[in-house]
């Protein structure tokens, strides 16, 4: 079997991609859409017919410059034709608007845990001795080590001050 540009000849029953194929015409081993259209994705490039139609596609598909680039295009804009054929007035839109508003809000979440975690740093190496502490400081620093004992459940060194009859 010949083997040209990711397409196997032997495979695709006289070696037509879903270019030429829809085109009906002979696929030459130098066909530029060949490797990113083989004959198994017939649907995929009538979806793109739809909405770009060959030559606006082959130009989108050759303005990059690597192998790689021109694949993540095709599968871009199969990716854009498949959602103009399920919302023919919006396409991907509103996929991508519901994209941006997941990506703000976990930026969001992403920049509150880190100034947590910065605060909580901070409270360590006050703790720890590492840091001197603010001159001016409003409120006493606890240190989240001696405050867990009072209050963990489990702790049997209960402080003799407190009172753990059942007389309530």
């Amino acid at each position: 079997m010949c083997s040209v540009r990711g397409r196997d000849w032997g495979m695709t029953g006289g070696g037509a991609c879903a270019v030429c194929k829809h085109q009906r015409r002979k696929c030459e081993p130098n066909c530029e859409l060949a490797a990113y259209f083989p004959a198994h994705r017939m649907n995929d490039f009538r979806a793109l017919h739809l909405v770009f139609g060959v030559a606006n596609l082959t130009k989108l598909i050759k303005a990059n410059a690597t192998d790689a680039g021109r694949r993540r295009a095709a599968e871009t804009l199969t990716w854009e034709a498949r959602w103009r054929e399920r919302d023919p007035s919006e396409g991907c839109y509103r996929e991508v608007a519901c994209l941006r508003r997941d990506n703000a809000a976990l930026r969001a979440d992403n920049a509150a845990l880190r100034r947590q975690l910065a605060e909580h740093h901070q409270l360590l190496l006050l703790c720890s001795g590492d840091m001197p502490a603010p001159a001016a400081q409003a409120m006493p620093v606890v240190c989240p080590a001696t405050t867990r004992a009072a209050h963990d459940p489990s702790n049997n060194n209960r402080d003799s001050n407190v009172n753990t009859s059942n007389a309530r």
